[in-house]
């Protein structure tokens, strides 16, 4: 789990908490890891830390929570990825949506497709095999772009 968002790129202030949530067991069509997420959200409501559900999927929950009662509330939003998705997912939720439009207009324009979820080449205009991502680098490397740690991708 790592918390993603402003956080990552190290805001001084977020109103809201983006976590990225990956387990190496959980596949996206597995039904036997498919309660992940839930039982995540079932132990931060159990903590007293989720106030509020706006909704709750296998893969995403979206709601407010508060540290402790004179705390503000703050939106956390969670999202379940597979483990081979995890760099694409991790560069994608970190964001800010500036970068992230920036790099997907990068990718498209050498050549490949790129969302929370993979890298992928396209071949006259249809996305093949994602590549292999074994880090955030490979996928600037992969699409030449040069790399900015969190805190630069405004």
């Amino acid at each position: 789990m790592v918390v993603c968002g402003s956080y990552r790129r190290g805001l001084e202030a977020s109103g809201d908490i983006d976590i990225l949530l990956t387990h190496s067991d959980f596949k996206q069509s597995d039904k036997t890891h498919g309660d992940l997420l839930h039982r995540v959200v079932k132990h931060l409501e159990k903590e007293n830390l989720i106030t509020d559900k706006i909704s709750e999927g296998d893969t995403k929950f979206m709601g407010v929570c508060q540290l402790h009662k004179d705390a503000s509330f703050r939106r956390l939003d969670i999202r379940l990825l597979p483990k081979e998705n995890y760099y694409c997912g991790i560069l994608y939720f970190t964001g800010s949506d500036s970068f992230n439009k920036e790099m997907r207009a990068a990718a498209i324009q050498k050549g490949f497709t790129l969302n929370e979820y993979s890298l992928r080449p396209l071949v006259d205009g249809k996305a093949q095999e994602p590549l292999p991502v074994s880090s955030e680098e490979d996928i600037f490397d992969y699409i030449d772009f040069p790399f900015r740690e969190p805190k630069n991708r405004k």
